[in-house]
């Protein structure tokens, strides 16, 4: 008797560590695909000119759902940072990227999920010289026509940018430091997004 419950309390045992075993080798193999994602998509933050803040209004249609949000972006010491704000100015998001890690703080009040990394693309599209997109491993290609500026990755087009001056501001000369409306269009996700640029200021 006693026999025969040693043996059922190590069939248990062995059952429960191969059940442990997998959740590990299960959620290492999850943690491994988003690490490798992050450093295949997106470009050094070190390529962007530095150093700089903008104030700026966003209008995101995602999934049929249009919403309002206000952001700043700052590029310093190799570092870009995007603080995403609601319509009330209450900080819904903190995307800081070094290198080619991501670190994404959400706050309570942000139920939506954006997509962070092909957002961070878009600011990589707008203000990063072309000559940024040839790092190790990339299969990034930025071609450009005019005002519109395509980022292609496997020679497939995969967001389109156009710019032009808010209507206020078509008059000044430096466009540069005035008002600019950033349109882009995401080809694999159901994304829109319109950037007001309403100051820039450098850091």
């Amino acid at each position: 008797m006693k026999d025969s419950l040693q043996n059922i309390l190590k069939g248990c045992y062995i059952y429960l560590e191969i059940f442990i075993l997998s959740l590990f080798v299960t959620s290492c193999a999850h943690l491994k695909d988003n690490i490798v994602e992050y450093k295949t998509l997106l470009p050094d933050p070190s390529n962007l000119p530095c150093c700089w803040q903008t104030t700026e209004k966003l209008e995101i249609k995602f999934k049929s759902k249009e919403t309002s949000l206000s952001s700043v972006t700052a590029i310093f010491d190799n570092k870009l940072i995007v603080v995403i704000f609601d319509s009330f100015g209450r900080k819904l998001l903190n995307i800081t990227q070094t290198g080619g890690q991501v670190r994404v703080e959400k706050e309570i009040e942000m139920t939506e999920e954006l997509p962070t990394d092909w957002l961070l693309l878009g600011i990589f599209l707008r203000d990063m010289p072309d000559i940024g997109w040839s790092f190790k491993e990339s299969n990034w290609l930025v071609k450009q026509n005019g005002n519109k500026k395509i980022l292609n990755q496997a020679n497939r087009a995969v967001i389109t940018l156009t710019e032009e001056p808010s209507p206020k501001d078509k008059l000044l000369e430096n466009l540069h430091d005035n008002r600019l409306i950033s349109n882009f269009i995401y080809h694999d996700l159901d994304l829109e997004v319109k950037i007001t640029r309403l100051k820039k200021q450098r850091l």
